[in-house]
């Protein structure tokens, strides 16, 4: 090799170290259970690889491999959040653990990828929550679509409210993807059923679907994730909601209900009607949402 080298690169210190010691290439399929244990290792509470392959991720390909060329596989980790705290009406509380679980979550993206790479894999981890690729907007701002590659990696079904609902932690998750310039040995499956009891208590609990970002200067605050909060589904809630419907109704859906905040709304759009109709006590607010009219 060094014949085919420049004299000059041939003999710099760092080219002729890397040069005298061997270097064996690492084995083109990564050990499902390896992976699958470095993951947890690095605090993800679930996880599962799907080729990028997959007939579902078509969508995917494209701004996957722009991202990290030579992807062959997606990993997706799954970290739970502590559920009454997303429940809280107080939404400093909810919101400190959304913070919390997305330090978590790509802290653990980070510690896999460093692991991969060790390895002798190619891998990244785009950011779970922000920032995100706001060059692009209005269009697709994000490299990978965390929510569809989670559900065809089998950690969950999109439940009624448009969330993940994991079967185990429902949809008290927050979710991330891992680029792998690797095949993976085996791949998660599909569920075969929807844990979403399609009880419709997110849809009782939102008032119009509309979010806020709000002290910017910290981090993004967001006044969205009432559906979260109120859904009974998976292994993990779904006892106390069935010992007591009323009583759940009572002590997790009323309070957000109940909550008197301010409600922004779009200009003309149905959302003014309805929160004034459904939650009378709550004010309302027209707001642009700095959106571009065409």
């Amino acid at each position: 090799m060094t014949s085919r080298l420049p004299k000059k690169l041939a003999d710099h210190p760092s080219v002729r170290a890397v040069l005298a010691r061997p270097r064996g290439e690492p084995s083109p399929v990564i050990d499902a259970a390896w992976l699958k244990e470095i993951c947890l290792a690095a605090g993800a509470d679930d996880a599962a690889a799907v080729s990028l392959g997959h007939p579902d991720l078509a969508g995917e390909r494209e701004h996957v491999l722009r991202a990290l060329p030579g992807t062959k596989t997606l990993v997706s980790l799954v970290v739970r959040l502590n559920r009454d705290d997303v429940r809280s009406p107080a939404r400093s509380v909810a919101n400190q653990e959304f913070h919390r679980g997305g330090e978590i979550i790509n802290e653990a993206g980070h510690t896999i990828v460093r692991a991969l790479q060790d390895a002798g894999y190619r891998a990244i981890n785009p950011s779970a929550t922000f920032p995100m690729e706001m060059e692009n907007y209005p269009g697709r701002i994000w490299v990978v679509a965390h929510k569809t590659v989670a559900v065809a990696a089998g950690l969950g079904a999109m439940g009624l409210h448009r969330n993940v609902i994991h079967p185990k932690f429902v949809n008290f998750v927050l979710l991330a993807t891992l680029l792998v310039g690797a095949e993976v040995s085996s791949h998660g499956e599909a569920l075969d059923y929807n844990p979403c009891l399609e009880c419709k208590l997110c849809v009782a609990a939102c008032p119009i679907g509309v979010s806020m970002w709000q002290s910017l200067a910290f981090k993004p605050n967001y006044k969205a994730a009432y559906c979260m909060a109120v859904c009974p589904a998976g292994e993990d809630v779904l006892g106390p909601y069935l010992d007591d419907r009323r009583g759940f109704l009572g002590t997790v859906v009323k309070p957000l209900q109940d909550k008197v905040e301010m409600l922004y709304v779009r200009p003309g759009s149905p959302a003014r009607e309805y929160a004034e109709r459904r939650f009378p006590h709550k004010p309302v607010k027209e707001v642009d949402g700095g959106y571009r009219t065409r």
